[in-house]
């Protein structure tokens, strides 16, 4: 039983390290995912799409680092509706109306970290409770 409760010990250890550690591998990793899926948005790529505009409605940010980013999906100056939270759905949203101009990469990694230094600490926390 002890023997057990060692390796359990050491691996939610290992779990709350690792979270630390690659916090700062998060980025990186996160600019890759954003630019690689940003020109796949619109028709034909619905869960992409869905995932953009609920991150872009939810965080209040357009983009990866700002709505210039999405001329890569959109050839005219036009942006995905959801960066711009308070126009009517039969208005167009482009870059001259009003919009977040708050990149998404930026907004993301804050809350993936938070969320990581939550989960180390629990992991750690926990372990430690185990071994008292």
């Amino acid at each position: 039983y002890s023997v057990f409760l060692l390796i359990i010990f050491g691996l939610e250890l290992a779990g709350g390290i690792t979270g630390y550690v690659l916090k700062q591998d998060v980025q990186s990793m996160l600019e890759d995912s954003l630019n690689t899926t940003s020109k796949l948005y619109g028709p034909g790529n619905d869960d992409i799409t869905k995932a953009w505009d609920i991150m872009q409605n939810d965080l209040g940010c357009c983009g990866v680092q700002g709505p210039e980013d999405w001329k890569v999906a959109f050839p005219n100056s036009s942006l995905p509706h959801s960066c711009c939270p308070n126009l009517a759905l039969n208005q167009d949203c482009t870059l001259i109306v009003t919009h977040s101009t708050k990149g998404c990469l930026p907004s993301l990694q804050a809350t993936i970290e938070h969320y990581a230094l939550v989960l180390g600490g629990v992991g750690i926390g926990i372990g430690v409770v185990q071994v008292i």
